[in-house]
């Protein structure tokens, strides 16, 4: 039996930084965090690569020892055209009437079939040495549109779904001493579309016009604008967005995981003095022991604080809620700073 220390941390940010950290920093799963997307330079040796997918297994591919001969760099996050397109194989989609159906010079996934935008994307990593002792996490974002995700020869599992991301358990099998290697098999959507019906008259999805192609990339759950939409590229998206579109994350947490917290503010209109905060969390146990111990919050730049304990069963997860009516410090009055109030509240794990 061992005791929780946890804490959730309610913070007040502004900050402007660089688009793609930024985004990586905002999702970020836990303190110690390492982005496994695309380095500055897709050339280098642990940066992405792709290949059209062949009958190789993601056993095989997943292997430190396999050759990666004839692999293309890839840009993670990004999609498969992305990465077509930053290696010359097509031209900029972008650019004048390039992506244009009726050109033909970007092959579309309704015409050439699911196989074609079908591909393994592939990276050589490294643990760093401060995760040593912790149990070590694999996150994918997000992927488009079906998935099975590799690492070191062995199969971690498989996701659906544009917006369905999932974090896989690697602590036993990362080394993490030496090279590792994730191997992710990507397939488009089940139903791709197209922008037109029988070939000859543009319909559009139920309720938007003309937008969304013949509507039947709605039969996924995806972004309709991929197959079309007045202010996408003309006539949509070759690939559909197939690909890994979101960041990819290694991360380190203890045995007890904090996830999805969640701040609810209410305010007693008219009167706008007082704020009520709701705080809720997911707590799970990772282990197959009984865990105890306490459960702490703490609004940052304040004294504010509140906790509960918890005794939590092997393998149990269990969402844990702070109310104003419990802990009445989460009654907070609210102090104008000179000018109009703006509150933004983003939560962090620690």
């Amino acid at each position: 039996m061992k005791k929780i220390y946890s804490a959730v941390l309610i913070c007040m940010m502004v900050s402007q930084v660089d688009a793609q950290q930024g985004v990586y920093e905002m999702n970020r799963s836990a303190r110690q965090s390492v982005s496994l997307n695309s380095s500055g330079s897709t050339g280098r040796s642990d940066s992405w690569s792709m290949k059209q997918y062949s009958e190789a297994g993601g056993g095989e591919v997943s292997s430190p020892g396999y050759r990666a001969d004839g692999w293309l760099p890839a840009i993670v996050p990004g999609t498969v055209l992305n990465s077509l397109v930053y290696n010359k194989v097509y031209p900029e989609p972008y650019y004048g009437d390039n992506n244009r159906r009726s050109r033909g010079l970007i092959p579309d996934l309704h015409d050439a079939g699911a196989e074609f935008y079908h591909y393994w994307f592939r990276k050589t990593f490294k643990v760093p040495a401060t995760f040593t002792g912790k149990k070590l996490w694999l996150k994918l974002h997000g992927i488009n549109y079906r998935a099975g995700v590799w690492l070191n020869g062995k199969k971690l599992g498989t996701m659906a779904g544009m917006f369905q991301p999932a974090s896989f358990d690697v602590t036993d099998i990362v080394n993490r001493k030496g090279e590792n290697v994730v191997a992710v098999e990507v397939s488009p959507v089940d139903i791709p579309g197209s922008v037109f019906r029988d070939g000859k008259k543009r319909t559009g999805a139920v309720g938007e016009n003309n937008n969304g192609g013949d509507g039947e990339i709605g039969k996924n759950i995806t972004m309709l604008m991929s197959v079309g939409w007045d202010f996408s590229v003309p006539d949509g998206t070759r690939d559909r967005n197939t690909g890994i579109w979101r960041d990819v994350e290694l991360y380190s947490t203890g045995e007890v995981v904090l996830a999805h917290p969640f701040v609810q503010t209410y305010l007693p209109l008219p009167d706008t003095s007082m704020a009520m905060e709701t705080v809720s969390v997911e707590v799970t146990n990772t282990t197959q022991q009984q865990q105890s111990g306490k459960l702490t919050g703490v609004i940052a730049g304040t004294n504010i604080r509140f906790q509960t304990s918890l005794v939590l069963q092997p393998g149990e997860t269990r969402q844990v809620v702070f109310r104003p009516a419990d802990y009445p410090q989460l009654k907070i009055k609210i102090q104008s700073c000179g000018g109009p109030l703006i509150k933004v509240f983003n939560t962090c794990m620690s």
